[in-house]
């Protein structure tokens, strides 16, 4: 029963350049727009919540957010024989994930009442990543490893790729 409306917006930019006649180094800047609405049917009922807000039980909570998402990732590509058969790429990744709860509602019939001022949630986070992938006529071995930090803690992902195409338009993959 719980439901949600979220049309999403974008803008993307990229600047790339030849670093020698083996690298290319981009700096892409991005951002995501959602503007939500989401009404939600509680599992567990706050019978008090409900009877202190607005007078009887059950009730519904409306929440409608603005999430914008900024990236920043500058990337460096390098063909070590300037092949295609042997490629690094060393990248970041800056973002916020940033929400702006601008409306809270309560009611017994799903319809509307503002409360409570704007809630503004910034989330900083950061990434570091590596990849190498190597091109044969066997197929291509794509490895690598992230590393994301940011507010809420940290991770490391490993990558390991393995994709090869025994017939025509056909590709079989394994991926880790």
């Amino acid at each position: 029963a719980s439901s949600a409306f979220e049309p999403e917006y974008m803008l993307d930019v990229t600047w790339a350049g030849e670093v020698s006649d083996r690298g290319n180094l981009s700096l892409r800047g991005y951002a995501v727009v959602f503007d939500s609405q989401a009404t939600l049917v509680p599992s567990h009922l706050d019978v008090q919540h409900c009877l202190n807000t607005v007078g009887v039980s059950p009730c519904f909570d409306t929440l409608r957010y603005v999430n914008f998402r900024p990236f920043l990732e500058p990337i460096l590509t390098w063909d070590w024989q300037r092949d295609g058969v042997h490629v690094t790429t060393l990248g970041a990744q800056l973002f916020i994930d940033g929400s702006v709860i601008t409306q809270g509602a309560i009611s017994p019939d799903r319809t509307k009442r503002d409360f409570d001022e704007p809630i503004v949630v910034p989330l900083p986070n950061g990434a570091l990543y590596a990849q190498h992938i190597w091109r044969s006529r066997a197929g291509t071995l794509n490895v690598g490893l992230r590393g994301d930090v940011g507010y809420l803690g940290w991770a490391i992902s490993p990558r390991a790729a393995f994709s090869t195409s025994p017939w025509d338009n056909g590709t079989f993959k394994a991926v880790f």
